[in-house]
Formats: C-alpha cells, structure tokens, sequence
C-alpha cells in the first residue's frame, strides 16, 4: 500500500485532481447502469462500478506503470535474445534451432 500522506500537500492535490478526472467516466457509466436497472426486477440489475479514492487510483496507475514497465523488460530480452542468436556462427545456430525445436518449415 501507498502511504499518501508522505506526498507534499501539492502532490495530494494532484492526486485529488486526478482522481476526480479518472472517476468521471465511471459517474457517466453508472448514470447509464442506473437508468437501464430502472426497467428491470432487483434481481437482474447490474451492480454499479466502484470511483476511485484517492488511494486506489495511485494503485491503479502503479499497477499500469508496472505492467507497462515490465512489457519494455520482456521486449529488451526479446532484442537481445535475438542480437546473440545472430552473432552465433551458423552451426551453432542451428544446434540452437534444433534444440528448441523449431521446424525448418512453420505450418501455414
């Protein structure tokens, strides 16, 4: 967990600012929820969507950042992976080949 209180008073400010920003797509959707539960029995009515506090909207953004964080790690591997398997002789290339099973031709 994020201890917000350890931001400036100007970065809880911000944070608030956001906040509000990214729960209101979520007032537009459950406007939209509550008017079509209107016309339905309580039991087929959709629940509405959690707003964000201010707590979990920097979760959230933590979370996306580290997701995104982690795709850039996987495509750094990738390069390399990919830059030492050229520099390998063409014997050696194929040894790597056969190892990992990959067929000479890939089915259509």
């Amino acid at each position: 967990m994020i201890d917000l209180s350890k931001l400036t008073q100007e970065q809880r400010w911000g944070v608030d600012f956001a906040t509000l920003e990214a729960n209101k797509p979520i007032v537009t959707e459950n406007e939209q929820i509550t008017a079509s539960n209107a016309s339905l029995p309580d039991a087929d009515k959709k629940p509405l969507k959690q707003l964000f506090t201010a707590q979990t909207y920097i979760e959230s953004v933590m979370r996306y950042a580290c997701d995104s964080y982690y795709k850039q790690l996987i495509e750094f591997k990738k390069k390399n992976a990919l830059a030492m398997f050229d520099a390998l002789t063409p014997e050696q290339q194929a040894a790597l080949v056969a190892q990992l099973q990959i067929p000479d031709v890939l089915p259509s």
